[in-house]
Protein backbone atom coordinates (compact mmCIF):
# COMPACT_ATOMS: atom_id res chain seq x y z
CA UNK A 1 0.00 0.00 0.00
CA UNK A 2 1.40 3.43 -0.87
CA UNK A 3 2.19 5.68 2.01
CA UNK A 4 4.72 7.94 0.32
CA UNK A 5 5.48 9.29 -3.12
CA UNK A 6 9.22 8.50 -2.92
CA UNK A 7 10.37 5.73 -5.31
CA UNK A 8 13.39 3.43 -5.13
CA UNK A 9 15.87 2.62 -7.90
CA UNK A 10 16.96 -0.93 -8.58
CA UNK A 11 20.45 -1.68 -10.00
CA UNK A 12 18.96 -2.88 -13.32
CA UNK A 13 17.18 0.43 -13.87
CA UNK A 14 20.04 2.71 -12.88
CA UNK A 15 20.92 5.62 -15.11
CA UNK A 16 23.56 4.51 -17.69
CA UNK A 17 24.46 7.87 -19.22
CA UNK A 18 22.28 7.61 -22.38
CA UNK A 19 18.68 7.14 -21.25
CA UNK A 20 17.39 9.98 -19.08
CA UNK A 21 14.17 8.51 -17.76
CA UNK A 22 13.19 4.89 -17.16
CA UNK A 23 9.78 3.96 -18.54
CA UNK A 24 6.91 3.81 -16.12
CA UNK A 25 4.75 1.57 -18.28
CA UNK A 26 5.46 -0.56 -21.35
CA UNK A 27 3.47 1.78 -23.63
CA UNK A 28 5.65 4.80 -23.02
CA UNK A 29 9.28 5.43 -23.92
CA UNK A 30 11.45 8.37 -23.07
CA UNK A 31 12.74 10.35 -26.05
CA UNK A 32 16.43 9.69 -26.59
CA UNK A 33 17.21 12.21 -29.32
CA UNK A 34 16.62 15.84 -29.99
CA UNK A 35 14.39 15.16 -33.03
CA UNK A 36 12.23 12.77 -31.10
CA UNK A 37 11.53 15.61 -28.75
CA UNK A 38 10.62 17.95 -31.62
CA UNK A 39 7.03 18.11 -32.90
CA UNK A 40 6.57 16.44 -36.29
CA UNK A 41 9.96 14.72 -36.32
CA UNK A 42 10.43 11.34 -37.95
CA UNK A 43 11.03 8.76 -35.31
CA UNK A 44 12.35 6.26 -37.87
CA UNK A 45 15.09 8.54 -39.15
CA UNK A 46 18.50 6.96 -38.76
CA UNK A 47 20.21 10.33 -38.48
CA UNK A 48 17.94 11.23 -35.62
CA UNK A 49 18.61 8.07 -33.71
CA UNK A 50 22.35 8.43 -34.18
CA UNK A 51 22.48 11.73 -32.25
CA UNK A 52 21.88 11.05 -28.56
CA UNK A 53 20.90 13.99 -26.36
CA UNK A 54 23.59 15.10 -23.92
CA UNK A 55 22.29 17.44 -21.23
CA UNK A 56 24.52 19.47 -18.94
CA UNK A 57 25.16 17.98 -15.51
CA UNK A 58 23.09 20.61 -13.74
CA UNK A 59 20.07 19.79 -15.90
CA UNK A 60 20.53 16.07 -15.44
CA UNK A 61 19.96 16.52 -11.72
CA UNK A 62 16.57 18.02 -12.47
CA UNK A 63 15.38 14.93 -14.38
CA UNK A 64 12.90 12.63 -12.58
CA UNK A 65 14.32 9.48 -11.05
CA UNK A 66 13.60 6.19 -12.85
CA UNK A 67 10.66 4.16 -11.60
CA UNK A 68 11.10 0.40 -11.22
CA UNK A 69 8.69 -1.96 -12.99
CA UNK A 70 6.70 -3.68 -10.28
CA UNK A 71 3.69 -5.87 -10.43
CA UNK A 72 0.34 -4.30 -9.50
CA UNK A 73 -0.25 -6.86 -6.77
CA UNK A 74 3.17 -6.40 -5.18
CA UNK A 75 3.33 -5.83 -1.45
CA UNK A 76 5.89 -3.05 -1.79
CA UNK A 77 5.02 0.57 -1.22
CA UNK A 78 5.43 1.35 -4.90
CA UNK A 79 2.85 -1.25 -5.98
CA UNK A 80 -0.14 1.04 -5.93
CA UNK A 81 1.76 3.78 -7.75
CA UNK A 82 2.87 1.45 -10.53
CA UNK A 83 -0.63 0.14 -10.87
CA UNK A 84 -2.02 3.64 -11.34
CA UNK A 85 -2.91 4.08 -7.64
CA UNK A 86 -5.58 1.43 -7.86
CA UNK A 87 -6.70 1.41 -4.21
CA UNK A 88 -9.89 -0.41 -3.33
CA UNK A 89 -12.59 1.77 -1.85
CA UNK A 90 -14.13 0.06 1.20
CA UNK A 91 -17.57 0.74 2.51
CA UNK A 92 -18.29 1.95 6.00
CA UNK A 93 -19.44 -1.53 7.03
CA UNK A 94 -16.12 -3.04 5.95
CA UNK A 95 -14.24 -0.46 7.99
CA UNK A 96 -16.39 -1.23 11.03
CA UNK A 97 -15.62 -4.96 10.64
CA UNK A 98 -11.88 -4.14 10.76
CA UNK A 99 -12.25 -1.69 13.64
CA UNK A 100 -11.59 -4.14 16.48
CA UNK A 101 -8.61 -5.67 14.64
CA UNK A 102 -7.10 -2.26 13.89
CA UNK A 103 -7.65 -1.23 17.51
CA UNK A 104 -5.71 -4.25 18.73
CA UNK A 105 -2.80 -3.61 16.38
CA UNK A 106 -2.61 0.16 16.66
CA UNK A 107 -3.59 0.79 20.29
CA UNK A 108 -3.01 -2.37 22.29
CA UNK A 109 0.08 -3.68 20.49
CA UNK A 110 1.26 -0.11 19.71
CA UNK A 111 2.31 -0.99 16.17
CA UNK A 112 3.28 1.89 13.89
CA UNK A 113 0.84 2.87 11.16
CA UNK A 114 3.05 1.48 8.41
CA UNK A 115 3.05 -1.95 10.03
CA UNK A 116 -0.72 -1.82 10.53
CA UNK A 117 -1.23 -1.08 6.82
CA UNK A 118 0.99 -4.00 5.81
CA UNK A 119 -0.80 -6.45 8.11
CA UNK A 120 -4.22 -5.30 6.85
CA UNK A 121 -3.10 -5.69 3.23
CA UNK A 122 -2.11 -9.30 3.96
CA UNK A 123 -5.76 -9.83 4.95
CA UNK A 124 -6.89 -8.32 1.63
CA UNK A 125 -7.84 -4.95 3.13
CA UNK A 126 -6.01 -2.24 1.19
CA UNK A 127 -6.26 1.46 1.91
CA UNK A 128 -4.03 4.51 1.97
CA UNK A 129 -2.51 5.98 5.11
CA UNK A 130 -4.75 9.03 4.72
CA UNK A 131 -7.83 6.79 4.89
CA UNK A 132 -6.51 5.11 8.03
CA UNK A 133 -5.79 8.43 9.72
CA UNK A 134 -9.25 9.73 8.84
CA UNK A 135 -11.02 6.71 10.32
CA UNK A 136 -8.73 6.58 13.36
CA UNK A 137 -9.58 10.21 14.08
CA UNK A 138 -13.32 9.53 13.79
CA UNK A 139 -13.00 6.48 16.08
CA UNK A 140 -10.95 8.41 18.63
CA UNK A 141 -7.87 6.22 18.26
CA UNK A 142 -4.85 7.88 19.87
CA UNK A 143 -1.85 8.06 17.62
CA UNK A 144 0.70 5.42 18.41
CA UNK A 145 3.12 7.18 20.80
CA UNK A 146 5.89 5.21 22.42
CA UNK A 147 6.92 7.91 24.89
CA UNK A 148 4.82 6.14 27.56
CA UNK A 149 7.03 3.08 27.32
CA UNK A 150 8.97 2.48 30.57
CA UNK A 151 12.31 2.33 28.77
CA UNK A 152 11.63 5.61 26.99
CA UNK A 153 10.60 7.29 30.24
CA UNK A 154 13.79 6.09 31.90
CA UNK A 155 15.84 7.49 29.02
CA UNK A 156 14.17 10.89 29.41
CA UNK A 157 14.93 10.94 33.13
CA UNK A 158 18.56 10.00 32.57
CA UNK A 159 18.88 12.66 29.89
CA UNK A 160 17.42 15.28 32.24
CA UNK A 161 19.75 14.34 35.06
CA UNK A 162 22.75 14.39 32.76
CA UNK A 163 22.30 17.70 30.99
CA UNK A 164 19.60 20.02 32.36
CA UNK A 165 20.02 23.55 31.15
CA UNK A 166 20.56 24.99 34.61
CA UNK A 167 23.58 22.74 35.17
CA UNK A 168 25.16 24.13 32.03
CA UNK A 169 24.83 27.69 33.38
CA UNK A 170 25.95 26.55 36.83
CA UNK A 171 29.14 25.06 35.44
CA UNK A 172 29.80 28.20 33.40
CA UNK A 173 29.29 30.34 36.52
CA UNK A 174 31.77 28.25 38.51
CA UNK A 175 34.41 28.53 35.81
CA UNK A 176 33.87 32.29 35.60
CA UNK A 177 34.31 32.53 39.38
CA UNK A 178 37.65 30.75 39.18
CA UNK A 179 38.75 32.95 36.30
CA UNK A 180 37.84 36.08 38.25
CA UNK A 181 39.80 35.15 41.38
CA UNK A 182 42.87 34.01 39.48
CA UNK A 183 42.82 37.03 37.16
CA UNK A 184 42.74 39.45 40.10
CA UNK A 185 45.71 37.75 41.71
CA UNK A 186 47.67 37.70 38.47
CA UNK A 187 47.06 41.37 37.68
CA UNK A 188 47.88 42.77 41.17
CA UNK A 189 45.89 45.87 40.21
CA UNK A 190 43.68 45.51 43.26
CA UNK A 191 46.63 46.29 45.58
CA UNK A 192 47.06 49.82 44.27
CA UNK A 193 43.33 50.57 44.21
CA UNK A 194 42.93 49.32 47.77
CA UNK A 195 45.81 51.05 49.54
CA UNK A 196 46.80 54.20 47.61
CA UNK A 197 44.29 57.02 47.98
CA UNK A 198 44.39 60.63 49.15
CA UNK A 199 42.36 62.03 52.00
CA UNK A 200 40.06 63.90 49.62
CA UNK A 201 39.20 60.68 47.83
CA UNK A 202 36.75 58.07 49.03
CA UNK A 203 38.08 55.37 51.36
CA UNK A 204 38.82 51.90 49.96
CA UNK A 205 35.84 50.03 48.60
CA UNK A 206 36.04 47.33 51.24
CA UNK A 207 34.50 49.85 53.64
CA UNK A 208 31.41 50.05 51.40
CA UNK A 209 31.15 46.27 51.39
CA UNK A 210 31.39 46.10 55.20
CA UNK A 211 28.73 48.78 55.41
CA UNK A 212 26.55 46.73 53.06
CA UNK A 213 26.97 43.68 55.28
CA UNK A 214 25.90 45.61 58.39
CA UNK A 215 22.93 47.13 56.56
CA UNK A 216 21.75 43.70 55.40
CA UNK A 217 22.09 42.23 58.89
CA UNK A 218 20.11 45.14 60.29
CA UNK A 219 17.40 44.68 57.65
CA UNK A 220 17.00 41.02 58.62
CA UNK A 221 16.64 42.07 62.24
CA UNK A 222 13.95 44.62 61.36
CA UNK A 223 12.03 42.06 59.34
CA UNK A 224 12.12 39.64 62.27
CA UNK A 225 10.78 42.42 64.49
CA UNK A 226 7.80 42.87 62.11
CA UNK A 227 8.97 46.26 60.88
CA UNK A 228 8.72 45.89 57.09
CA UNK A 229 8.76 49.61 56.27
CA UNK A 230 12.01 50.14 58.18
CA UNK A 231 13.45 46.98 56.66
CA UNK A 232 12.76 48.27 53.15
CA UNK A 233 14.45 51.57 53.97
CA UNK A 234 17.49 49.72 55.25
CA UNK A 235 17.54 47.59 52.10
CA UNK A 236 17.70 50.76 50.04
CA UNK A 237 20.78 51.75 52.02
CA UNK A 238 22.19 48.27 51.43
CA UNK A 239 21.77 48.56 47.67
CA UNK A 240 23.24 52.05 47.84
CA UNK A 241 26.39 50.64 49.42
CA UNK A 242 26.67 48.09 46.64
CA UNK A 243 26.37 50.80 43.98
CA UNK A 244 29.71 52.33 45.03
CA UNK A 245 31.51 49.02 44.51
CA UNK A 246 30.76 48.77 40.77
CA UNK A 247 34.36 49.54 39.62
CA UNK A 248 35.81 47.59 42.54
CA UNK A 249 38.23 44.75 41.82
CA UNK A 250 39.42 42.40 44.52
CA UNK A 251 40.03 38.63 44.75
CA UNK A 252 37.64 38.24 47.69
CA UNK A 253 34.82 40.33 46.21
CA UNK A 254 32.86 37.24 45.17
CA UNK A 255 33.05 35.82 48.70
CA UNK A 256 30.95 38.65 50.02
CA UNK A 257 28.76 38.58 46.93
CA UNK A 258 27.78 34.93 47.39
CA UNK A 259 27.26 35.24 51.14
CA UNK A 260 25.20 38.42 51.01
CA UNK A 261 23.09 36.88 48.23
CA UNK A 262 22.45 33.87 50.45
CA UNK A 263 21.39 36.21 53.25
CA UNK A 264 18.89 37.84 50.91
CA UNK A 265 17.40 34.38 50.33
CA UNK A 266 17.02 34.09 54.12
CA UNK A 267 15.40 37.52 54.13
CA UNK A 268 12.92 36.29 51.51
CA UNK A 269 12.07 33.36 53.79
CA UNK A 270 11.50 35.73 56.74
CA UNK A 271 9.24 37.93 54.62
CA UNK A 272 7.30 34.95 53.24
CA UNK A 273 8.51 35.53 49.68
CA UNK A 274 8.37 31.95 48.40
CA UNK A 275 9.11 33.00 44.83
CA UNK A 276 12.37 34.69 45.90
CA UNK A 277 11.33 37.85 44.09
CA UNK A 278 13.84 40.05 45.94
CA UNK A 279 16.95 38.05 45.08
CA UNK A 280 15.72 37.52 41.52
CA UNK A 281 15.30 41.26 41.08
CA UNK A 282 18.78 41.90 42.46
CA UNK A 283 20.39 39.26 40.23
CA UNK A 284 18.57 40.59 37.17
CA UNK A 285 19.61 44.16 37.99
CA UNK A 286 23.26 43.15 38.45
CA UNK A 287 23.20 41.32 35.12
CA UNK A 288 21.83 44.42 33.40
CA UNK A 289 24.58 46.57 34.89
CA UNK A 290 27.19 43.99 33.85
CA UNK A 291 25.98 44.08 30.23
CA UNK A 292 26.45 47.85 30.15
CA UNK A 293 29.65 48.41 32.16
CA UNK A 294 31.73 45.26 31.76
CA UNK A 295 33.45 43.96 28.66
CA UNK A 296 32.47 40.71 26.98
CA UNK A 297 35.47 38.72 28.25
CA UNK A 298 35.31 40.07 31.81
CA UNK A 299 34.93 37.08 34.22
CA UNK A 300 32.71 39.08 36.59
CA UNK A 301 30.35 39.79 33.70
CA UNK A 302 30.04 36.07 32.97
CA UNK A 303 29.42 35.33 36.66
CA UNK A 304 26.51 37.75 36.86
CA UNK A 305 24.99 36.77 33.52
CA UNK A 306 25.09 33.04 34.26
CA UNK A 307 23.57 33.63 37.69
CA UNK A 308 20.76 35.59 36.05
CA UNK A 309 20.08 32.68 33.66
CA UNK A 310 19.86 30.26 36.60
CA UNK A 311 17.36 32.55 38.35
CA UNK A 312 15.15 32.50 35.25
CA UNK A 313 15.27 28.70 34.82
CA UNK A 314 14.93 27.63 38.47
CA UNK A 315 14.96 30.36 41.16
CA UNK A 316 14.93 27.78 43.94
CA UNK A 317 18.35 26.52 42.86
CA UNK A 318 20.00 29.89 43.47
CA UNK A 319 21.10 28.80 46.93
CA UNK A 320 22.98 25.86 45.44
CA UNK A 321 24.48 28.19 42.83
CA UNK A 322 25.77 30.52 45.55
CA UNK A 323 27.23 27.53 47.40
CA UNK A 324 29.09 26.31 44.33
CA UNK A 325 30.36 29.80 43.60
CA UNK A 326 31.73 30.25 47.13
CA UNK A 327 33.25 26.75 47.03
CA UNK A 328 35.08 27.65 43.80
CA UNK A 329 36.32 30.87 45.42
CA UNK A 330 37.52 28.97 48.50
CA UNK A 331 39.53 26.50 46.44
CA UNK A 332 41.13 29.25 44.35
CA UNK A 333 41.97 31.39 47.39
CA UNK A 334 43.52 28.42 49.17
CA UNK A 335 45.56 27.70 46.05
CA UNK A 336 46.87 31.28 45.93
CA UNK A 337 47.14 32.20 49.63
CA UNK A 338 47.81 28.92 51.40
CA UNK A 339 45.78 26.85 53.87
CA UNK A 340 46.31 28.98 57.01
CA UNK A 341 45.43 32.38 55.60
CA UNK A 342 42.62 34.13 57.55
CA UNK A 343 40.57 34.80 54.41
CA UNK A 344 40.73 31.15 53.38
CA UNK A 345 39.76 29.94 56.85
CA UNK A 346 36.83 32.36 57.08
CA UNK A 347 35.54 31.22 53.68
CA UNK A 348 35.45 27.58 54.83
CA UNK A 349 33.68 28.62 58.06
CA UNK A 350 30.94 30.33 56.05
CA UNK A 351 30.51 27.26 53.86
CA UNK A 352 29.94 25.17 56.97
CA UNK A 353 27.60 27.69 58.58
CA UNK A 354 25.27 28.39 55.65
CA UNK A 355 25.35 25.13 53.67
CA UNK A 356 26.65 22.48 56.11
CA UNK A 357 29.27 21.63 53.50
CA UNK A 358 30.80 18.18 54.19
CA UNK A 359 34.04 19.28 52.54
CA UNK A 360 34.79 21.57 55.49
CA UNK A 361 35.03 18.60 57.84
CA UNK A 362 38.12 17.41 55.99
CA UNK A 363 39.97 20.75 56.31
CA UNK A 364 41.02 20.46 60.00
CA UNK A 365 40.16 24.12 60.53
CA UNK A 366 40.79 24.13 64.29
CA UNK A 367 44.43 23.15 63.84
CA UNK A 368 44.88 25.65 61.03
CA UNK A 369 43.24 28.43 63.05
CA UNK A 370 45.63 27.87 65.96
CA UNK A 371 48.59 28.14 63.63
CA UNK A 372 47.25 31.29 61.95
CA UNK A 373 46.45 32.95 65.30
CA UNK A 374 49.90 32.20 66.67
CA UNK A 375 51.57 33.66 63.57
CA UNK A 376 49.41 36.80 63.69
CA UNK A 377 50.11 37.44 67.37
CA UNK A 378 53.85 36.96 66.81
CA UNK A 379 54.09 39.22 63.75
CA UNK A 380 51.38 41.88 64.27
CA UNK A 381 50.80 41.78 68.01
CA UNK A 382 47.85 40.63 70.13
CA UNK A 383 45.92 43.93 69.91
CA UNK A 384 46.17 44.38 66.15
CA UNK A 385 42.76 44.53 64.41
CA UNK A 386 43.67 41.62 62.17
CA UNK A 387 44.59 39.46 65.15
CA UNK A 388 41.32 40.39 66.89
CA UNK A 389 39.30 39.47 63.79
CA UNK A 390 41.13 36.16 63.55
CA UNK A 391 40.44 35.49 67.24
CA UNK A 392 36.76 36.30 66.63
CA UNK A 393 36.56 33.81 63.77
CA UNK A 394 38.36 31.08 65.71
CA UNK A 395 36.15 31.49 68.78
CA UNK A 396 33.02 31.42 66.63
CA UNK A 397 34.14 28.24 64.90
CA UNK A 398 34.84 26.48 68.19
CA UNK A 399 31.49 27.43 69.73
CA UNK A 400 29.11 27.17 66.77
CA UNK A 401 31.10 25.14 64.26
CA UNK A 402 32.26 22.10 66.20
CA UNK A 403 30.57 22.66 69.59
CA UNK A 404 33.79 22.97 71.60
CA UNK A 405 32.38 25.08 74.44
CA UNK A 406 35.39 24.59 76.70
CA UNK A 407 37.77 25.85 74.04
CA UNK A 408 35.48 28.78 73.27
CA UNK A 409 35.29 29.74 76.99
CA UNK A 410 39.08 30.03 77.10
CA UNK A 411 39.16 32.46 74.18
CA UNK A 412 36.00 34.53 74.50
CA UNK A 413 37.15 36.51 77.56
CA UNK A 414 40.35 37.45 75.76
CA UNK A 415 38.35 38.50 72.70
CA UNK A 416 36.02 40.67 74.77
CA UNK A 417 38.95 42.40 76.49
CA UNK A 418 40.95 43.14 73.33
CA UNK A 419 37.99 44.24 71.19
CA UNK A 420 36.50 46.27 74.06
CA UNK A 421 39.64 48.42 74.34
CA UNK A 422 39.38 49.42 70.65
CA UNK A 423 35.61 49.97 70.88
CA UNK A 424 35.97 52.38 73.76
CA UNK A 425 38.41 54.50 71.73
CA UNK A 426 35.49 55.62 69.57
CA UNK A 427 36.78 54.48 66.15
CA UNK A 428 36.65 50.69 66.25
CA UNK A 429 35.59 49.92 62.68
CA UNK A 430 32.70 47.59 61.78
CA UNK A 431 34.67 44.36 62.22
CA UNK A 432 36.02 45.19 65.67
CA UNK A 433 32.65 46.35 67.02
CA UNK A 434 31.06 43.20 65.65
CA UNK A 435 33.72 41.05 67.30
CA UNK A 436 32.97 42.81 70.59
CA UNK A 437 29.22 42.23 70.16
CA UNK A 438 29.83 38.54 69.43
CA UNK A 439 31.99 38.21 72.56
CA UNK A 440 29.18 39.80 74.59
CA UNK A 441 26.64 37.31 73.21
CA UNK A 442 28.93 34.35 73.89
CA UNK A 443 29.67 35.47 77.47
CA UNK A 444 25.95 35.98 78.06
CA UNK A 445 25.19 32.48 76.82
CA UNK A 446 27.84 30.96 79.11
CA UNK A 447 26.35 32.89 82.05
CA UNK A 448 22.86 31.53 81.25
CA UNK A 449 24.26 28.01 80.93
CA UNK A 450 25.48 28.44 84.51
CA UNK A 451 22.04 29.80 85.50
CA UNK A 452 23.46 33.22 86.32
CA UNK A 453 20.93 35.54 84.71
CA UNK A 454 22.02 38.59 86.74
CA UNK A 455 25.57 38.24 85.42
CA UNK A 456 24.16 38.02 81.90
CA UNK A 457 22.34 41.32 82.35
CA UNK A 458 25.52 42.98 83.66
CA UNK A 459 27.52 41.75 80.66
CA UNK A 460 25.05 43.21 78.20
CA UNK A 461 24.71 46.45 80.15
CA UNK A 462 28.45 47.05 80.00
CA UNK A 463 28.54 46.19 76.31
CA UNK A 464 25.78 48.70 75.53
CA UNK A 465 27.69 51.40 77.38
CA UNK A 466 30.85 50.65 75.39
CA UNK A 467 29.13 50.49 72.00
CA UNK A 468 27.50 53.87 72.66
CA UNK A 469 30.99 55.38 72.30
CA UNK A 470 31.56 53.62 69.00
CA UNK A 471 31.40 54.76 65.41
CA UNK A 472 28.76 55.02 62.70
CA UNK A 473 27.29 51.54 62.99
CA UNK A 474 27.09 51.40 66.78
CA UNK A 475 23.36 52.30 67.02
CA UNK A 476 22.46 49.45 64.64
CA UNK A 477 24.64 46.99 66.49
CA UNK A 478 23.24 48.05 69.86
CA UNK A 479 19.68 47.42 68.64
CA UNK A 480 20.63 44.02 67.20
CA UNK A 481 22.49 43.12 70.40
CA UNK A 482 19.44 43.92 72.53
CA UNK A 483 17.30 41.68 70.33
CA UNK A 484 19.81 38.84 70.75
CA UNK A 485 19.71 39.29 74.53
CA UNK A 486 15.93 38.95 74.60
CA UNK A 487 16.01 35.87 72.36
CA UNK A 488 18.64 34.23 74.58
CA UNK A 489 16.63 34.80 77.76
CA UNK A 490 13.48 33.38 76.14
CA UNK A 491 15.38 30.25 75.08
CA UNK A 492 16.88 29.89 78.58
CA UNK A 493 13.49 30.15 80.26
CA UNK A 494 11.99 27.59 77.85
CA UNK A 495 14.90 25.20 78.58
CA UNK A 496 16.05 25.16 74.96
CA UNK A 497 19.63 24.68 73.85
CA UNK A 498 21.25 28.12 73.81
CA UNK A 499 23.86 27.24 71.21
CA UNK A 500 21.05 26.65 68.69
CA UNK A 501 19.31 29.97 69.30
CA UNK A 502 18.83 32.00 66.13
CA UNK A 503 20.88 35.05 67.04
CA UNK A 504 22.06 37.75 64.65
CA UNK A 505 25.58 37.99 66.04
CA UNK A 506 25.90 34.22 66.02
CA UNK A 507 26.53 34.43 62.28
CA UNK A 508 30.11 34.42 61.01
CA UNK A 509 31.54 37.41 59.23
CA UNK A 510 31.23 37.53 55.44
CA UNK A 511 34.43 39.18 54.32
CA UNK A 512 37.90 40.24 55.38
CA UNK A 513 39.53 43.55 54.69
CA UNK A 514 42.27 44.07 52.12
CA UNK A 515 44.86 44.36 54.81
CA UNK A 516 44.04 40.87 56.06
CA UNK A 517 44.38 39.52 52.54
CA UNK A 518 47.53 41.49 51.77
CA UNK A 519 49.30 40.37 54.93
Amino acid sequence: MATSSSLSISPSNAYDGTNLVQSVSPEWKSPSTLQECSPGSDADSKSSRSLPLRLPQTLQKLQPRPVPNVAPNSSSICGSVAAGRRVQQHSGEEWEEMRSILHRWYIEEELPLKKVIEKARERGFGATSKMYKSHFASWGFRKCNRTRHPIRQAQDQIRYIATPKKLYHLEAMVWATRDYVRAQFDSHGWIATSFTYEKKQKPPKWFDLRAAEIQLLYSMHQMQQRQPSKAIETLNNFFGCLMHTAPYRHPTLLNGHWLMSQKIIELCAIAGDKGLGLIRSLVNYQAGIARILLRGLEPMRNVLLETDEISKIDPLSLGQAFHNGLLASANCLEEKLGPVHPTVLLTWVNLKWYWKSPIVETKQLAVRYKQALAESEAVLGPNDPMTICLLHDFTHYLFYGIGDQDGARELVSTLEERAGELVRTGLPGPHISRAYAFATVALGQFALMDDQIDECHEIFKEAMSSLAQGGTFSPMQMEILEADREAMIVSWREKRELARSKLNFARPRCMDSERELYQ
